[in-house]
């Protein structure tokens, strides 16, 4: 059982999972805020 855990903790250095699982949390909490933006704003006439 060790083995696996050895093997699980190896792949998560060798493709940085970690990296890509913060990427992707401040890409979601990015596009709230784009979301709320414009829900607030109005978005007629936000790209002019």
């Amino acid at each position: 059982m060790s083995g696996l855990i050895v093997e699980f903790l190896e792949f998560l250095k060798e493709y940085k999972v970690v990296a890509l699982a913060v990427a992707f949390i401040i890409g979601v909490a990015a596009t709230s805020l784009v979301k709320y933006y414009h829900a607030f704003r109005g978005s007629a006439g936000a790209f002019r």
